[in-house]
């Protein structure tokens, strides 16, 4: 049994809660309630990803990266805007779901014959030019069924 004096140290670390919040979110959203019912709580939030969407984010976060964001198209081509981060070693974090992936379109828009990367290759290549010595690129959450060919274009 636990004294009164005795805090409870709680580590809370989820994934993304598809469709409604990224890990970084929920994992606040689950401490702020855990520190109103339990007043003697340490509670440490460490969100992860499992290399699907928000997995490019995490790491973002843990890496304590600065996010630029650049013009770039969707996977049907779309003009949309989507981040880059970047850490202080010079290290590119790039998640293909900001550029090609599957929550950038409608259900009725899910086409993977027609759907393409070469958003995501604008992005590696906008990497490239400002020096990037490493990616990490996050691949999950894909609208396509390319193989990279698009980023692959995109490259020339």
């Amino acid at each position: 049994m636990l004294s009164k004096q005795q805090a409870v140290h709680i580590l809370i670390a989820p994934n993304a809660f598809k469709n409604s919040l990224p890990a970084d979110e929920a994992a606040t959203a689950l401490a702020e309630g855990l520190q109103h019912s339990i007043t003697n709580a340490v509670v440490n939030c460490c969100p992860v990803g499992d290399g699907g969407d928000g997995t490019g984010k995490i790491l973002a976060l843990h890496l304590k990266a600065k996010k630029r964001v650049y013009k770039t198209v969707d996977p049907l081509g779309r003009p949309i805007f989507a981040p880059v981060y970047y850490t202080q070693d010079h290290t590119a974090i790039i998640e293909l779901s900001d550029a090609s992936g599957l929550k950038l379109l409608q259900p009725a828009e899910y086409d993977p014959i027609r759907a393409n990367t070469y958003g995501t290759g604008i992005l590696l290549k906008k990497a490239l030019k400002r020096k990037a010595k490493r990616i990490l690129l996050a691949i999950g959450g894909s609208a396509t069924v390319d193989g990279g060919t698009g980023i692959l274009k995109a490259l020339g």
